[in-house]
């Protein structure tokens, strides 16, 4: 499960470049419309006895400090021990994860190449197909 629609279009990318087929593992990324409603949609999932992943980031405005901060420990807290349930906690938005794992010089070359007047989640996703670059996602067994 995922905030939006840049890490719903990106993932599945960076899934290849692992060597992960995530129809043949039977996985599906689930865009949750916002922070606000991952912890709900999770809790469903995780009700029904899913394996289910959580990746989130810390750029939402949505919140105040205090908000956020409870927010993030709600979520953070549906981790389990045995795997059944992993969370994804990004201390910074997607954007700047994707830039340290690629270098800023890269990512405004991999932007100019695929051109503007495209979303932030399409250019992520064309972005994510390039061969030979690593995830934005810290490793950690999917």
């Amino acid at each position: 499960m995922v905030e939006g629609d840049t890490e719903k279009l990106a993932l599945p990318e960076y899934a290849k470049h692992l060597g992960l087929d995530l129809d043949k593992a039977g996985a599906t990324i689930i865009e949750a419309g916002g922070k606000r409603n991952l912890k709900d949609l999770a809790e469903l999932a995780i009700s029904f006895g899913i394996p289910t992943g959580i990746v989130y980031d810390e750029d939402s405005s949505d919140f105040n400090d205090k908000a956020a901060e409870a927010v993030y420990g709600e979520l953070d807290a549906l981790a389990k021990a045995d795997g059944s349930v992993n969370v994804w906690h990004l201390s910074k938005n997607y954007e700047d994860h994707l830039r340290k794992a690629l270098t800023e010089p890269v990512v405004q070359q991999l932007s100019q190449k695929h051109g503007g007047g495209l979303s932030k989640a399409v250019k992520a996703r064309l972005i994510a197909t390039e061969p030979g670059h690593p995830s934005p996602l810290p490793s950690r067994k999917f």
